[in-house]
């Protein structure tokens, strides 16, 4: 009885785990309207029509990367199930399933760091600050329940 116990609960945790670190959270894969980020962004921080524009086409350059990371990489919601039902887990190829969902976050974020920095020589002072505390709320009113980052 203490084995299936042991091992429903080993069974439990691992399930669990893997679908924490695969993107089962609260809010995962909500995109919002890229045309009402740059409105809410723009209103928010007082930008000029010039300013939007440029802000437009950076949030449009990251929307097409994220589709793109979404489409060329398989779905751990599906692989993973796959894999478990399969005679035996193999360690490679599980590697090499976050190693390519890594290595396309990667670029994705390298992306977004250059916007940043090009959207930042944009802003005047008054935007920068502002978009800092934006940046200070959003973090304090979205941390996750059970974990702080």
């Amino acid at each position: 009885m203490l084995h299936k116990l042991l091992l429903a609960g080993m069974v439990s945790g691992l399930v669990a785990s893997m679908v924490f670190f695969t993107g089962c959270r609260r809010d995962a894969g909500r995109h919002p309207d890229p045309e009402r980020v740059v409105a809410e962004i723009a209103s928010r921080l007082n930008l000029d029509e010039e300013q939007s524009d440029r802000l437009r086409e950076m949030v449009l350059d990251l929307e097409a990367e994220m589709v793109a990371l979404y489409d060329a990489a398989p779905d751990a919601h599906t692989l993973i199930p796959e894999m478990i039902r399969g005679e035996r887990l193999d360690d490679v190829e599980l590697q090499q399933f976050y190693n390519a969902k890594r290595d396309n976050v990667d670029r994705l974020a390298e992306k977004a760091i250059a916007h940043l920095v090009a959207f930042h020589t944009i802003l005047n002072p008054e935007q920068r600050e502002t978009l800092a505390t934006e940046i200070e709320n959003h973090h304090q009113n979205k941390r996750c329940r059970f974990f702080n980052r």
